[in-house]
C-alpha cells in the first residue's frame, strides 16, 4: 500500500499540512521498488480471492475492530489500530464499525463483498437495533 501511496501522491510529500503520519507513509512508499509493488499486488489478488470465497459462504463477517480495548490518546502510540481493518481495505470490499455499548469503549467491524453495501448497511441496522433493545 506505501508503494501504491507514493506513486499516486508523491507530489504531497513534505506539504504544509499534511499530518506526520502520512509524510511518513510517502517517505517509506518511495523505498518500494518496482518489483515489490508487483510482488503485494499479486499477494492483494490472491487475498481478494480467498476472501471473496469466504464471503460467497457467509455473505457477513463480524468481527472486531480492535485486536484491545482503545489506548488512551497519550498511549496510543504503537498500538496496532489499523491491524483488524487493513486486510478489507487492502481488499477493497466494504466494511464499517458500529460501537458496541459496554464497560470499554468497544467496536463491532461487518465486512461483506464487492458490490454489497445494500447488504451490509441492512445488517449493520439489525445488530444496531439488537443492540438499542439490550440496552433499554
Amino acid at each position: 500500500m506505501l508503494g501504491e501511496l507514493w506513486r499516486c501522491h508523491h507530489a504531497l510529500v513534505d506539504s504544509p499540512g499534511l499530518s506526520s503520519f502520512v509524510n511518513l507513509a510517502l517517505h517509506r512508499g518511495r523505498a518500494v521498488t518496482d518489483e515489490q509493488l508487483a510482488g503485494a499486488m499479486a499477494a492483494r489478488a490472491t487475498w481478494q480471492a480467498e476472501l471473496a470465497a469466504v464471503l460467497h459462504e457467509t455473505p457477513v463477517l463480524a468481527l472486531p475492530t480492535l485486536p484491545a480495548p482503545p489506548p488512551k490518546r497519550d498511549e496510543s502510540r504503537g498500538f496496532p489500530i489499523t491491524s483488524l481493518t487493513s486486510p478489507f481495505n487492502l481488499a477493497g470490499v466494504p466494511a464499517l464499525a458500529l460501537p458496541v455499548p459496554g464497560s470499554a469503549p468497544m467496536s463491532l467491524q461487518l465486512v461483506a463483498g464487492h458490490g454489497e453495501e445494500a447488504l451490509l448497511c441492512a445488517t449493520a441496522r439489525v445488530v444496531e437495533e439488537a443492540l438499542e433493545l439490550r440496552g433499554a
